[in-house]
């Protein structure tokens, strides 16, 4: 099971660089006609087989085939050694994979698994690399970090003064469904409004759906302590605007199977679930950025989407922008993030963590990470 779990590790890379390839040039030319890219499940089925003898072969004839539709009994044949989907995903494929064209609608989710595939095993790879690089640098992490010591009441307003004049966006990542930590956002609201009295402020946030603005076309949202940062922000005269994807709403059930049922994951916080939101939430600030390129933007989601550990962190896919990256987590447990993980140990006492420099901030993938007191238990989930 081992060896054919890395053949396809192996095969997923290949089938995807030559689709990529094909999807870059936007066609390919067959019988004097230009037919895009397509993915299908009789080609996925050709691959799980070892039937091909040449990958690239597969593609182009995948795109001279664009109008067959591979039966059910190949659709449901074409699953990853031990993995699949509860269910099928459902989506407008073009929306997700603008790039591709898919022949039959299970060839979709097939494929989300093989990207999911090769998504694993990247992050493996960028995160043992980057893992490296911070270990070699302990020593002048150490040296260059800035201690900070005032009473958390005090957080906010201190976290607010940090914040570069010319910054354009702040990434704000949280751990979720602490309620304290949500009272601490609001304060921050409060203390930006303060601190950038004239500028435009922009809060974008994953709890609220796509494009939607908070008390003109949305309402409703999670917990109401969510709801207070809202009205919060309206209070301030700072819009909230949605960047959740109705694809995630649409298949927020669905989930990858391993195995074992202890082995599942929801689908949207895998590394290919990850990946698409990251990307989805970046053509939504472009947009935004084309009508308001003077507004100061504030993303605020989950940690994982914020820092730069994370091979699809905003602040790498939005690094156009001068961005600053804040985390909050709860002080329930020394290690956080990946970087405290990797520095083992070494800022465990430090409440407040933050990296002046540049370079060091984008090692660690983050400027500040600010642990806020919360009660023994989770709040609620």
């Amino acid at each position: 099971m081992k060896q054919r779990f890395v053949t396809w590790c192996w095969l997923s890379v290949a089938v995807l660089g030559v689709a990529v390839n094909v999807a870059a040039q936007g066609s390919v030319v067959s019988s004097a006609e230009k037919l895009p890219a397509v993915i299908g499940t009789k080609q996925l089925v050709q691959v799980e087989n070892g039937l091909l003898q040449s990958l690239e072969n597969l593609v182009a004839q995948s795109c001279r085939d664009a109008q067959e539709v591979a039966s059910s009994a190949e659709a449901s044949s074409v699953l990853l050694p031990g993995v699949q989907l509860s269910e099928p995903l459902q989506w407008d494929a073009q929306t997700v994979y603008p790039q591709l064209t898919f022949n039959d609608p299970q060839a979709v989710s097939h494929y989300f698994l093989l990207r999911n595939n090769l998504e694993v095993r990247h992050y493996r790879q960028k995160t043992a690399l980057r893992r490296k690089q911070v270990q070699a640098r302990l020593d002048e992490f150490l040296a260059n970090y800035i201690p900070v010591e005032h009473a958390p009441v005090q957080d906010m307003a201190w976290l607010a003064g940090q914040l570069p004049e010319n910054t354009q966006t702040l990434l704000l990542g949280e751990q979720h469904f602490y309620s304290e930590i949500q009272q601490q956002v609001s304060e921050f609201l409060s203390q930006l409004r303060n601190r950038f009295a004239d500028r435009k402020i922009i809060l974008f946030t994953e709890f609220l759906p796509q494009g939607k603005v908070w008390g003109q076309s949305v309402t409703q949202t999670l917990h109401a302590s969510y709801r207070a940062v809202w009205q919060n922000a309206q209070t301030l005269h700072i819009p909230v605007v949605g960047l959740k994807p109705e694809f995630v709403e649409q298949n927020k059930k669905v989930c990858i199977l391993g195995q074992d049922t202890e082995r599942s994951q929801q689908v949207w916080v895998s590394a290919e679930g990850l990946r698409l939101r990251n990307v989805q939430w970046v053509n939504v600030l472009s947009a935004y950025r084309q009508r308001y390129p003077d507004a100061l933007f504030i993303v605020y989601g989950g940690a994982r989407h914020m820092e730069g550990t994370e091979p699809y962190a905003l602040s790498r896919l939005w690094a156009q922008e001068s961005t600053f990256t804040a985390v909050l987590y709860p002080q329930i447990s020394d290690r956080t993030n990946l970087f405290e993980i990797w520095t083992r140990g070494l800022f465990d006492q430090e409440r407040v963590l933050f990296f002046e420099r540049p370079d060091l901030a984008d090692l660690a993938g983050f400027n500040v990470r600010i642990r806020i007191p919360v009660e023994p238990q989770v709040t609620y989930r």
